[in-house]
């Protein structure tokens, strides 16, 4: 599946082929709000900037009504961000979960 991204742009139009994209724009929401609202531990999304499924609007509206989470934008990635742009998503990502993990030891 992964080559299948990497050839020829593939992860730049495989969103253009998912039915809920609309959904995402009309609504400008989240499913999963509620939840992450209630949520008593620690949690950082990692957005793409140029997401054409859930558009970075929906990432600002998470970040406003559940204030214990930290929002990070991937500029240069869209919806596939551990695939599109790898080293930057793991390098956010152990930067969040490192210090965690020590406070737990």
């Amino acid at each position: 599946m992964y080559a299948l991204f990497q050839y020829g742009g593939g992860h730049r139009v495989a969103t253009d082929l998912i039915g809920y994209i609309n959904e995402r724009y009309r609504y400008g929401s989240s499913r999963w709000l509620p939840a992450i609202t209630q949520l008593d531990v620690p949690v950082h999304v990692l957005w793409g900037g140029r997401d054409s499924v859930a558009p970075l609007a929906i990432a600002t509206t998470v970040k406003e009504r559940a204030p214990n989470v930290k929002l990070t934008v991937l500029h240069e990635s869209g919806h596939f961000a551990m695939i599109e742009t790898p080293n930057e998503w793991m390098r956010e990502l152990l930067a969040f979960v490192t210090p965690l993990k020590a406070a737990t030891k």
